[in-house]
This record gives C-alpha cells, structure tokens and sequence, in this order.
C-alpha cells in the first residue's frame, strides 16, 4: 500500500452485499409503487373535467 494518500486501492472498495441490494431494490420499488398509487389516488380527485379550461391551459403551456 502507498503513503501517498492522492493514490487509492482497490481494497478500500467494498462490495456491496445481496441483503444491501435486495434492500436497495426493494425501497426503489417501493417508491415506484407509492408515486404511482399517488398520482392514480390524484386523478380521481375530480380536480380536471374533460372540456375544463384548465386542462386546455395546462396542454397550451407545455407546448
């Protein structure tokens, strides 16, 4: 191993583990399954009618 701290070995790096990947994959998936249980629980708000200006002034600004 090197004195000199600018230099970096390999065995510094640790791998991860398959509970610390399974942990990982699960929150991201849990996080998937929440934004889109929340987006689906928004739309049935009634917030946007077919024919609503708003939902005419939301397309025209993303244009």
């Amino acid at each position: 191993m090197s004195t000199n701290p600018s230099v970096t070995t390999h065995s510094r790096i640790k791998e991860k583990t398959g509970a610390q990947t399974l942990a990982t994959d699960t929150v991201v998936y849990l996080v998937l399954i929440l934004l889109t249980w929340g987006t689906w629980q928004f739309s049935q708000q009634d917030y946007f009618e077919a024919g609503d200006d708003v939902g005419y002034l939301l397309n025209s600004t993303q244009n």
